[in-house]
């Protein structure tokens, strides 16, 4: 593939030895120790914002021979950090790499000792290399700030040893992460010469702010500088700029006098490929880079969810814009014009580096957002007139896959990626190697990493005219959501437009080139450009039962300013049936289960048990419920919790609250932190990170028994209908369950502050459901109420559903002859045989596990599938939730005695299946690795990937309340349906929507009986011990997993 980028390589001076007609080369001849010199390190010294994934690379004059990792030490703030050692390019290159990554927001020291033949040579300045890491890119405040206070870490070009140029970009990194839609061009940035607002492009993401002058074209069509050398500019970056975390911007105000360039030149450099396209990047024999022996030219992407094989090859030509180098002797500065293309190979989706995920993400694309900024220096720590030069070059770029799938999950800006490099002569080409390290976003829930290591070389003869290709391409939408999954759309999502490249920020503009309509009236919303996309949030979640229209025009453009095709774009959300109220569940906590817990031992890590479940008091046939442990959650990791309704949001800002507390479950501080809410869910990040070892608790606080709409949010946290949460739905009588739009106690929920993980959180949602409106009942509507769609008319109903029906035999007993699901004895009505589900799921994905793994770290696990033992498998732990299924209705035919009798319809009420953790926490340690959590593995299938897990379920009918009727008197019989213990066995495919969005399918693998024991005396006359058997047959239960939107 064509690689069209510029890097910056030489300066006008060197053109003539960079193959302008001959040149000589640079040579180095040190042979004695007291000779060597270091000519390169990565990170340089005092590099700040150093990726904690970065490799210590170190390049010398001369071979350095049998130097080991001792000789190297790197102190941190705990103190030395472990290091492997590697030597390469005949050993004037040491590559050092940390054993694990380093910490953020911390300052870091190398030294090296015990080189020269008396063993004090001094190679690093000054004796040692400093450094500092960038703070995280998730997780608590602190940890992702450098500063208390919003304010300016780094501007370049800083006007001093960068010099400010008429073709500069303004890069600045702020102290913490920005919210990009408080940054406005023209009114909270502004960059101005001559008191006139320049043109120019504005990105931002994370800690980075990009100002990018735009240049213009006369009637003749030669380009017009944006800024004019020699008069002042002024940038103005307002308080109206704030942090994700609401802090307002300490004002920034600079003036520059840009530096004239001109006459500039243009050199045009070869990326060659590192090898055979086929056998790709990790294959032997490919060109290495000098600096670390890495294949040259090639982009690797490690994370959990692709494990450390994903990587696309780069080639092509590069093309470079040099400031007049007679004019700049020590600093050399050159520019990579904005809209400068990178083009690569396919990257293989592996999950977990291991499981093909049935596609590749078709040509990678990586896009020059801006006008990047490079200096070519003298070599920072060697006075040798012949060392190489030093290239410093900072990018902003977007990356984008030509496979819609890989492109929704992996398209995105990353802005202020930095190389550091090497620049020098050999024979007639300018050789440049230079290393820098990238960190996407993968799916919208990990932080990916590769070290990229570039090679170019001059062409010889620069005389022959290469032009880069036009780009005359517009964007194209090349997927969107909600799109075809309206049925998978929920309030408080976001509307996505993905295109197949780049936009121009600048030319996205609300109520001009974007709008969203909702009933034909303008929608308020917010947006955010990342990479190919478009982030609409509504000011207001979007609602039910609404018409809505995207509209774009051709006003949109690329970076190239190529226009968009206008479209308009049509959904509706699922339509929200006004049937029975339902009061909001919780349906996921993380970390922690969503029931309101008694008889905790929380110095024990015993978080009780769900209350009304099994007391123990039920005999050997009715065993207490396991007890909850109290899991560890993450430094890194945030409070999150998902709701089965739009939720009230002031309500949940004025009582849901965050403590440390002692064992005895008394207050000891309020954590502070930010809550972001988002319709059906909340999310809590703590200022400081969660401590090891000390025990917090969340509250979602709540009102017991009815509590009235219109004072509902000053007492509990609510729905936006002014239903109070409800908390405790189980119980041991149908008396003493709640009314379905009843509250219940507060919701505390206890864990313990941990060490950072690097497992990957990935929120699921069992969506779509037919259950839209979420009030456990199908609502069946009538000849003049619309109702719920069957499976019958559409078979997406299917998902997440369970088809209920009579076993065979029916019944057994003395009084019960018969059963049916639905509809009366010897009627067919298979419609009304199914249970829908609402749920969400909270999965962490460890990584792959070879079958060698596996054994050694469960030896003796009989749920562990064969297929895991035998090939390996991507381990993912399941973090047991309960799911809520709608109710049915069983009728029977009686005999014998019970012909005197009358047994009515029996509507089961709202089901519950809670997933239980592998331990108890009342008899066992709840201890590592899995901490209770379910065991799930993906794993090879047959095109798509498989996912299998074995689940042990409690399975609850709190609301089933069974009668008999004799001489008008209803007499109420017990049931066994509390705390049934079932076994749910599932597989299914792992696929990937056209959005990115990742689906698992989870089909049942084995019957699920529900034998229903019947028990009780009719007016002291008749004894009822019978059995009415139900099943779920196999196939039957289908759970359908969905991501979240991969951009919120």
């Amino acid at each position: 593939m064509n690689m069209r980028i510029v890097l910056a390589l030489c300066g006008a001076a060197l053109l003539t030895a960079c193959g302008g007609g001959g040149g000589s080369s640079q040579t180095v001849d040190f042979s004695p120790w007291e000779q060597i010199e270091l000519y390169y390190s990565y990170p340089y010294n005092a590099q700040a914002g150093v990726s904690p994934n970065a490799p210590l690379v170190l390049a010398f004059s001369e071979a350095v021979p049998q130097l080991s990792a001792d000789q190297f030490s790197l102190q941190g703030p705990e103190g030395a950090v472990e290091l492997t050692l590697k030597q390469v390019n005949g050993d004037k290159s040491v590559v050092l790499t940390p054993a694990a990554p380093l910490a953020v927001n911390s300052e870091y020291t190398l030294t090296l000792n015990g080189i020269g033949e008396d063993g004090d040579k001094e190679l690093l300045p000054g004796g040692q290399l400093a450094f500092s890491t960038r703070p995280a890119l998730e997780g608590a405040r602190q940890e992702r700030s450098t500063a208390e206070a919003f304010q300016l870490d780094r501007i370049i070009p800083n006007g001093d040893d960068l010099p400010f140029l008429d073709f500069s970009s303004v890069q600045l990194t702020l102290s913490q992460p920005i919210d990009p839609t408080t940054v406005k061009y023209g009114e909270t940035v502004r960059l101005t010469q001559g008191g006139e607002l320049v043109p120019a492009t504005v990105l931002a993401s994370g800690r980075f702010l990009t100002v990018d002058p735009t240049d213009s074209e006369d009637a003749d069509g030669n380009t017009v500088d944006a800024l004019k050398a020699g008069e002042e500019v002024t940038l103005e970056v307002t308080d109206g700029v704030q942090s994700l975390f609401g802090e307002q911007l300490t004002a920034i105000n600079r003036s520059f006098t840009p530096l004239d360039t001109k006459p500039r030149s243009v050199m045009v450099q070869e990326a060659a490929q590192a090898g055979d396209p086929a056998a790709g990047c990790l294959a032997d024999g490919t060109t290495r880079s000098p600096l670390n022996n890495e294949s040259i030219n090639c982009v690797p992407v490690k994370s959990n969810l692709l494990g450390d094989t994903t990587v696309s090859m780069l080639s092509g030509d590069v093309f470079a814009e040099l400031a007049f180098a007679p004019n700049f002797p020590d600093t050399t500065p050159l520019r990579l014009p904005r809209g400068s293309l990178l083009d690569g190979e396919p990257l293989d989706v592996l999950i977990g580096g291991q499981v093909p995920a049935g596609f590749d993400s078709g040509d990678v694309t990586v896009t020059i957002l801006s006008d990047a900024n490079g200096y070519l220096m003298n070599a920072p720590y060697s006075t040798d007139p012949n060392a190489p030069r030093r290239l410093l070059l900072t990018m902003d770029v977007a990356f984008d896959t030509a496979d819609s799938r890989a492109n929704g999950a992996f398209n995105q800006d990353l802005l202020q990626v930095e190389l550091v490099g090497t620049a020098i002569v050999e024979g007639d080409r300018l050789v440049v190697d230079a290393i820098g390290v990238v960190e996407p976003r993968v799916l919208g829930v990990e932080n990916a990493y590769g070290v990229l290591s570039f090679h170019m070389e001059s062409y010889s003869d620069q005389t022959i005219p290469r032009e880069p290709e036009p780009d005359m391409e517009g964007p194209v939408l090349s997927s969107w959501v909600p799109g075809d999954h309206i049925n998978k759309q929920r309030p408080g999502d976001p509307v996505i437009l993905t295109f197949d490249h780049p936009l121009d920020p600048q030319s996205v503009e609300k109520d001009v080139s974007l709008q969203l309509l909702g009933a034909n009236t303008p929608v308020e919303f917010d947006y955010v450009v990342d990479g190919s996309s478009i982030v609409i949030r509504p000011d207001t979640p979007l609602q039910h039962n609404t018409d809505y229209q995207v509209l774009f025009d051709d006003r949109l453009t690329d970076v190239a300013g190529n226009p968009a095709q206008p479209q308009t774009l049509d959904f509706r959300l699922p339509d929200y049936i006004e049937g029975e109220q339902q009061s909001p569940v919780v349906l996921t906590a993380y970390p922690g289960f969503p029931c309101v817990t008694t008889d905790r031992n929380l110095a024990a890590n015993d978080a009780g048990r769900c209350a009304g479940g099994q007391d123990g008091s039920g005999g050997e046939d009715k065993p207490e419920d396991d007890h909850l442990p109290v899991l560890p959650l993450a430094a890194n990791r945030p409070i999150a919790v998902t709701f089965s309704q739009e939720m009230d949001e002031q309500s949940v800002r004025d009582h849901f609250i965050v403590e440390s507390v002692d064992d005895a479950g008394s207050t000891l501080e309020v954590v502070e932190g930010k809550l972001t809410y988002m319709g059906r869910k909340i999310v809590f990040e703590p200022d400081q990170p969660w401590e090891e070892g000390v025990l917090y608790r969340y509250t979602l606080p709540s009102q017991e028994g009815s509590v009235d709409a219109a004072s509902c949010a000053g007492v509990a946290i609510c729905d936006v209908r002014g239903l109070p949460l409800q908390t405790q739905l189980l119980a041991q009588n149908a008396d003493d369950a709640p009314a379905a739009t009843d509250g219940g106690p507060s919701l505390e929920i206890f864990f313990r502050g941990a060490p950072n993980t690097t497992a990957t959180l990935q929120p699921l949602r069992n969506l779509p459901t037919s259950d839209v409106n979420a009030n456990f009942v199908w609502d069946k509507g009538g000849d003049n109420n619309p109702g719920e769609v069957p499976p019958s008319q559409d078979e997406e109903a299917l998902r997440n559903s369970a088809n209920l029906l009579p076993n065979e035999p029916s019944a057994t007993g003395s009084m019960i002859a018969s059963a049916n699901v639905g509809c009366a004895v010897g009627e067919s009505c298979p419609d009304n045989q199914f249970l829908y589900l609402s749920g969400n799921l909270d999965v962490e994905i460890v990584g792959y596990m070879a079958p060698d793994e596996v054994a050694e770290t469960y030896p003796n696990d009989a749920t562990i599938p064969d297929q895991v033992k035998q090939e390996g498998a991507v381990l993912v732990y399941i973090n047991p939730t309960r799911l809520v299924t709608s109710g049915s209705t069983v009728e029977v035919e009686t005999k014998g005695l019970g012909n005197l009798a009358s047994v009515p319809a029996v509507p089961t009420g709202p089901q519950l299946m809670r997933i239980r953790y592998t331990c108890n926490a009342a008899s066992s340690d709840c201890v590592a690795p899995d901490y209770g959590r379910v065991k799930g593995w993906i794993v090879k299938g047959d095109g798509n990937p498989r996912f299998l897990t074995d689940l042990n379920l409690y399975l609850d009918a709190p609301n089933l309340q069974p009668v008999v009727g004799l001489l008008g008197v209803n007499y109420k019989l017990k049931h066994n349906l509390h705390s049934e213990p079932l076994n749910l066995q599932l597989a299914g495919d792992v696929t990937f929507l056209g959005d990115g969005r990742l689906q698992i399918e989870q089909i049942s693998q084995n019957d699920l009986e529900l034998n229903v024991q019947l028990d009780g005396k009719v007016a002291g006359l008749i004894t009822v011990n019978d059995q009415i058997h139900l099943v779920i047959p196999q196939d039957k239960t289908f759970l359908n997993y969905l991501s979240e939107p991969i951009k919120q």
